[in-house]
């Protein structure tokens, strides 16, 4: 009787343990998180393939959208600090230059979006095709779970009507992406309730493997 209570304070011990190494896990899990601009308007973790980019041409007054392809899976909260988008692109016409707007969103599960910030430079068809790099800096960003983060890329209403924007992005020389400020939570960051439980899980299986063990 001795044995088996010492074993069940020991099966204790070690689910209290993993509940705060999960807890642990989930508070520290920070740092800047990079996303690549790929297609089907959607950015993902993993770099660009070699070859060739895609391309998106614009018009006057259209934009182009990303969105994260994970969604959070809990509430989380991205300190204030600066946000970096960065990508190709080249203008054509011949109305001289317009502004390149870039917007920083978080998308709700509606479908509905919220804009959290915004900056704009100017881009004409004597720049060539060059790199920008555009710094969002928003103050503290709320995401609830199930929602995105999303970027855009406009091209200015005040361009001519054969004045056109073409953004090269998912390419080996052309890795166009979102970058997140450093001291952040990290992207998507699991539940802290399925930690839990799965660990637990797992332990309990643990002792009673042993305890199994030791009756034989």
């Amino acid at each position: 009787c001795v044995n088996m209570n010492g074993n069940i304070r020991l099966i204790g011990i070690l689910v209290l343990g993993m509940v705060v190494l999960a807890s642990v896990q989930v508070v520290g899990a920070t740092g800047e998180v990079t996303w690549y601009w790929k297609g089907s308007e959607t950015m993902y973790k993993d770099s660009p393939p070699t070859g060739s980019p895609d391309t998106v041409t614009l018009d006057p007054g259209e934009s182009a959208w990303w969105y994260t392809d994970e969604a959070a899976q809990c509430d989380l909260t991205f300190s204030a600090g600066t946000w970096t988008a960065t990508y190709w692109a080249q203008a054509s016409g011949d109305s001289g230059r317009h502004r390149v707007y870039a917007r920083l969103y978080v998308v709700h599960i509606d479908g509905s979006a919220t804009e959290i910030a915004e900056e704009y430079k100017l881009l004409g068809p004597g720049d060539g095709l060059v790199r920008k790099d555009r710094a969002l800096s928003p103050g503290s960003v709320d995401v609830k779970t199930g929602e995105k983060i999303a970027i855009e890329i406009e091209w200015s209403s005040s361009a001519g009507s054969d004045d056109k924007l073409t953004i090269y992005y998912n390419g080996e020389d052309y890795k166009s992406r979102l970058v997140s400020p450093l001291s952040n939570p990290a992207w998507p960051v699991p539940e802290l309730s399925t930690l839990i439980l799965f660990s637990v899980g797992l332990l309990v299986l643990a002792g009673y493997a042993v305890l199994t063990k030791r009756r034989r």
